[in-house]
């Protein structure tokens, strides 16, 4: 038969309170609870509500800001556009060279053309 609970409000517990542990952490907890010569519930109670313990709460995972979203999608379609845009000069240079039409000229377009797309990427990136 169950022990019937006498006392007032404040003192008779009746909420449980429990979680569960990998057994390296709990024959850790119970060797804790030993070396205190308190039982399991002793101990959280006096842990807990003693407040012997620090708690480090971890950090929350805040959704990004609709700002935030819309610069990411900004820089997304800046680098794709920017993809494009080298693999086209790579593609065109390919044709050039295997038709034999590179010349020196068409080399330093290529090169300044990817220098503007690479300041293109770093404005964007540090814009960020």
């Amino acid at each position: 038969m169950a022990r019937r609970k006498t006392g007032n409000q404040e003192t008779v517990r009746t909420r449980p309170v429990s979680c569960r542990l990998p057994e390296p952490d709990y024959l850790a907890y119970q060797a804790r609870c030993a070396d205190a010569g308190m039982t399991a519930s002793e101990f959280f109670r006096s842990a807990i509500l003693g407040n012997t313990t620090e708690i480090h709460a971890k950090p929350k995972h805040a959704k990004p800001s609709h700002a935030s979203r819309i610069d990411t999608r900004r820089v997304l379609f800046v680098v794709n556009k920017a993809s494009e845009g080298i693999n086209q000069l790579a593609l065109r240079a390919a044709a050039d060279h295997a038709a034999g039409k590179l010349t020196p000229e068409a080399y330093e377009a290529l090169l300044y053309q990817l220098e503007l797309i690479a300041l293109l990427l770093r404005a964007t990136v540090d814009a960020k």
